[in-house]
């Protein structure tokens, strides 16, 4: 019979759906989905963390994610004109656009890039794991090089500190 058409063939699709979802194909109606955003799926990670803040994680570490949140907003206004791309829509570029707007227009370095980047792709992967997107769209993807620069202080320089009576007991050590 039709019901069991329906079923079977959203069964084959391996897409979640409810009764509904059958109801609505069965009376020629279109199936809605909706579509969970970038902006959307981060907010739901924070606040699932901010549960956890004395638990598992500590307060400045959510601070850390909210700070990405931040960037990752002004971003979207800046790229997209305030609107939440669905995440179905992630593609290698826009890690690209979203790296290269924190280097230009908030003038972070590679080392705060890297860092952003990191802490953006975590609900990216975890929403993978949820199935809200098929495949993490920047697998791919690596961090850009930090060149550190190592700087020795001259024999004159190391006297000083060496002799140097500290105000702290801390820094006499």
């Amino acid at each position: 019979n039709k019901l069991n058409k329906i079923f079977i063939s959203l069964k084959v699709q391996e897409n979640d759906f409810s009764v509904d979802d059958i109801a609505n194909i069965y009376n020629d109606k279109p199936r809605v989905t909706k579509e969970v955003g970038v902006l959307e799926n981060f907010d739901n990670y924070l606040n699932r963390q901010k549960r956890l803040i004395g638990k598992d994680i500590k307060k400045v570490t959510w601070n850390k994610f909210n700070y990405v949140r931040m960037n990752l907003k002004s971003f979207l206004k800046y790229q997209y004109n305030g609107k939440d791309i669905p995440l179905d829509d992630l593609k290698p570029a826009f890690l690209q656009n979203f790296e290269y707007y924190l280097k230009t227009e908030l003038d972070h370095k590679q080392v705060t890039v890297n860092k952003v980047i990191q802490r953006f792709r975590k609900p990216i992967k975890l929403a993978v794991g949820e199935g809200l997107v098929e495949s993490d769209p920047f697998s791919l993807h690596k961090p850009g090089k930090v060149i550190k620069k190592v700087v020795f202080l001259t024999k004159d320089e190391l006297d000083r500190v060496e002799n140097h009576s500290f105000i702290s007991k801390r820094l006499e050590r």
